[in-house]
């Protein structure tokens, strides 16, 4: 058994042993070129969602939230309140553009189903719900001072309020 450290070269057994076939896919080969093409209104999930996406914050304020604790209540509603409604909110975007495309393709089931796109929209209201509870437990981990502009919920409220808040 040779003796190997950190600086010793690399024998060329041990990089043969190393080899994987399917690297040469990708070190061996050139983009095609083919690039997708530049997003047009048509095409662009953010406008296409656009009238869906106006009152979802506030159908998760209304509908959703909601707690006996004041306190709590305002930190779990903190990124969904008026004027701090940032963040992308692609979770919930995907959701209903697949809702519609699905309710396009499928006549039958949006025809037994009229409730259908509703319990959609709630889908995508609980996803978006979700994910900001999850920013909520990370920027008590990281210890983070801001999120989407504005001052983290336990920088806001104390790390007890926000871990609360995000379950």
């Amino acid at each position: 058994q040779e003796d190997i450290g950190v600086d010793s070269p690399i024998s060329r057994t041990r990089l043969l042993m190393l080899h994987d076939p399917l690297d040469e896919w990708f070190l061996d080969s050139k983009p095609s070129g083919l690039a997708a093409p530049p997003l047009t209104p048509e095409t662009d999930p953010f406008i296409l969602s656009k009238d869906d996406m106006k009152t979802l914050s506030q159908s998760i304020r209304t509908d959703l939230i909601g707690s006996d604790h004041p306190v709590l209540s305002k930190a779990a509603s903190y990124f969904f309140e008026e004027g701090q409604d940032g963040g992308k909110k692609v979770r919930p975007m995907m959701v209903l553009l697949l809702s519609r495309a699905m309710q396009l393709h499928s006549e039958e089931t949006a025809m037994a189903r009229p409730d259908l796109f509703r319990a959609q929209r709630r889908l995508a209201e609980i996803s978006e719900m979700i994910h900001t509870a999850s920013l909520f437990h990370d920027d008590v981990i990281d210890g983070s001072d801001t999120r989407r502009g504005a001052p983290s919920v336990h920088k806001v409220f104390g790390n007890k309020m926000a871990i609360l808040a995000g379950d």
